[in-house]
This record gives structure tokens, sequence and C-alpha cells, in this order.
């Protein structure tokens, strides 16, 4: 037996309909729950990625979804968009998991948490046999890191050490960062 209907809940003061705001509240609670559990859902095998140099945040969504860290392009995108990545994007080789998602797909290309090449620059080598080396390695690409060094005048003062280098650098951070170890190591005070 059911009674008259029962009038719509009303704010104590305003006398306004509470419903709108505790749907609204109630889907923010679930949304959120979902959120955690999904996060906290384990993940896929390790992926080894290759993100090339003067690739955007397009392409580097393409590659990511191909290889089943990414469930969506286009997620992706708006997410480096949002937030201001999608200019910064990081050359490299990265490990991701498969199904980590964009945020942490992008958290990882942001920070340059890349694969490091070893390459060995032996004392009295030129900067053509250096630029050699670091082609080979995939640090960067001869030809550019050979211009550089040429118009800076950088030849001979790049300091022969054991080098720890993402792939896919710029031709000119390789040069600075070389430079930059002579000046710290060869120059006098």
């Amino acid at each position: 037996i059911r009674g008259p209907p029962r009038p719509p809940a009303r704010g104590l003061e305003t006398g306004k309909d509470l419903r709108p705001l505790k749907a609204a509240a109630l889907s923010l609670l679930l949304g959120g729950l979902g959120l955690l559990a999904w996060s906290l859902l384990p993940l896929g095998p390790q992926r080894r990625v290759d993100i090339p140099a003067g690739v955007g945040a397009a392409e580097t969504a393409r590659i990511l979804k191909r290889e089943g860290v990414i469930g969506s392009v286009l997620l992706f995108k708006a997410a480096a968009k949002l937030s201001a990545v999608d200019r910064s994007l990081k050359p490299g080789v990265y490990h991701f998991r498969k199904g980590m998602g964009s945020w942490r797909a992008l958290e990882i290309i942001r920070a340059g948490r890349s694969e490091h090449v070893r390459v060995l620059i032996p004392e009295g080598f030129m900067a053509s046999q250096i630029a050699l080396r670091l082609e080979e390695a995939g640090v960067t690409q001869a030809e550019p890191f050979l211009k550089y060094v040429r118009e800076n005048n950088l030849e001979g003062f790049l300091y022969p050490a054991t080098y720890f280098f993402s792939r896919g650098m710029e031709a000119k951070a390789v040069a600075h960062h070389m430079h930059a170890e002579f000046t710290r190591f060869a120059e006098p005070e």
C-alpha cells in the first residue's frame, strides 16, 4: 500500500532540490573509486620502445599504441596537450609496461628516463672519429655533430672520457656536454 508521493528533498535553508547535487557527488565518488581500482590493477609485461628524435606527440602516441602501452592515441595527445608536454617529448629508448596508460607513459617520457648508451671517446680522437662513434652508438647523427663542432671551433676541446648518453640526442647538446667536460677537467682555473 502506497501513500501519497513524497515531495522532492529540499535544502534546509534554501528550499532547493538537492537531487542533482547528490547525483553529481555520487558520480564523482564512483568515478574516483573506478580510477583508483584501475590504477591498482597489475600492468602487463615490460615493453622496450624507441621514440625517435623529432617525433611529435601524435607519432609518439601511434608508436605507443602499436606497442600496447596506451589504449588511445587521442587520449595521449589530449593528455600531452593538457600537461604542456606535447612540445617537450624527449627521444630515446624507454621501458614501459603494457597497458600502463597515457599519463604514466607521458611522465616517463617527460622525465627523459630512457636507456643510456655507453660511449668511450679515447684520447687523441679527432672530431670526425668522435662523430662516427656517436652515430654508430645511436647517440646523434655524425654530420650535424661535426658541423656544430667546426662552426664553434671545438676541435681539440672535446674531453676524452666514457660518456652515458641517451639515444637520439641533438648534436649540439652532445658537443656542448663534451666541451663542458673539457672545460671542467682540462682548462686551468
